[in-house]
């Protein structure tokens, strides 16, 4: 298998074991075993147990922010972005649990050094979100409206929630068309 492959393969069996075992408990030598390679093999990829789980959090924060964030700024009704996010968090948490997993176990997360990479990513996610909540590009920098952004953050994690435990499409939904009718109304 080739280097970078194989480094691929490494990282999509990490964010497995991450989800599985919790950010503090992965290991090098469960992604291993996992992987069916030796404890060296995943050293020589990720050197120390902090570029494992770095780079677990960096998978974890492209796949949010590219995917479920700003793939829908640019659509053009407020309603539009806010519903074609939502139902594609709903329809994507199932695809992709462990990430999601991680993601929500990495918000509640206060450890060093990884918390200031958590908010490194926040940053990133509220700009988008503002970009959402506005359509307008230049409201990152509208500390309101960030604040809002924030909210709306927060709401995408329990929806998250919510559909990792299992609950009802119609639950979840409904979840989602409250959220969009608060936010008309903040708007």
């Amino acid at each position: 298998m080739a280097p970078d492959e194989r480094r691929q393969q490494l990282l999509e069996v990490a964010i497995q074991v991450f989800a599985s075992k919790g950010i503090d408990a992965g290991r090098h030598g469960d992604v291993a075993r996992a992987a069916g390679v030796s404890i060296p093999t995943v050293h020589s990829y990720f050197k120390t147990r902090n570029d494992l789980v770095s780079a677990v959090l960096d998978s974890v924060k492209d796949y949010i922010i590219n995917d479920a964030i700003l793939s829908f700024t640019n659509i053009e009704t407020f309603d539009g972005r806010m519903r074609d996010s939502g139902h594609h968090l709903i329809e994507t948490v199932p695809k992709k649990p462990d990430h999601f997993k991680i993601w929500v176990m990495w918000n509640a997360y206060f450890g060093d050094p990884f918390r200031e990479q958590y908010l490194r990513f926040e940053e990133e996610a509220i700009g988008g979100l503002c970009q959402i909540l506005t359509g307008d590009p230049d409201y990152v920098k509208d500390d309101e409206m960030r604040e809002k952004a924030l909210i709306f953050l927060g709401l995408a994690i329990f929806l998250t929630q919510m559909i990792l435990r299992g609950e009802s499409i119609d639950r979840q939904e409904h979840f989602l068309e409250n959220v969009v009718q608060t936010a008309r109304i903040w708007l």
